[in-house]
C-alpha cells in the first residue's frame, strides 16, 4: 500500500491587471504683455517771417507707426519619463494539504506488530 500526501507548488504567472493612458493636455491661458509701440507723429510751427511768399507747393510727409505682429512659436518645457518598474512584495499563503496515513480496524490488537 501506496500512501501520499500533497505538496504545495507555487506557480506564478503574468497577468493583466490594469492599464495606463498618458497623452499631453492643452491647457490655455491668458497672457498680458506690454509693448511699447513708437509712432511718428507730424508738428507743424508757424514762424512769423518778414518775407512775404506765396508759395503754394504741397509738401507730403510720410508718418510711420510701428505695428505688432504676433509669432508663436513651441519651446521645450520639460521632458517626461514613462517607464515600467518592478517592484516585489511577500505574499504569504495559507492552504490545507492533505495526507493519508494507515489506519487500522481490528479487534486483535496484540497480534500486530508495528515496526518502522
Amino acid at each position: 500500500m501506496q500512501l501520499h500526501e500533497e505538496k504545495l507548488d507555487i506557480v506564478k504567472k503574468w497577468v493583466k491587471n490594469g492599464e495606463v493612458k498618458i497623452h499631453s493636455e492643452i491647457i490655455i491661458e491668458e497672457k498680458n504683455i506690454t509693448v511699447p509701440l513708437k509712432k511718428e507723429v507730424l508738428v507743424i510751427e508757424k514762424i512769423k517771417n518778414d518775407k512775404s511768399t506765396n508759395t503754394s507747393d504741397v509738401i507730403r510727409i510720410p508718418i510711420r507707426q510701428e505695428d505688432l505682429e504676433i509669432v508663436k512659436h513651441p519651446v521645450a518645457l520639460e521632458e517626461v519619463s514613462v517607464y515600467v518598474k518592478e517592484i516585489q512584495d511577500i505574499v504569504n499563503i495559507d492552504d490545507k494539504i492533505r495526507k493519508e496515513n494507515v489506519k487500522i480496524d481490528s479487534n486483535v490488537d496484540d497480534k500486530i506488530i508495528y515496526s518502522k
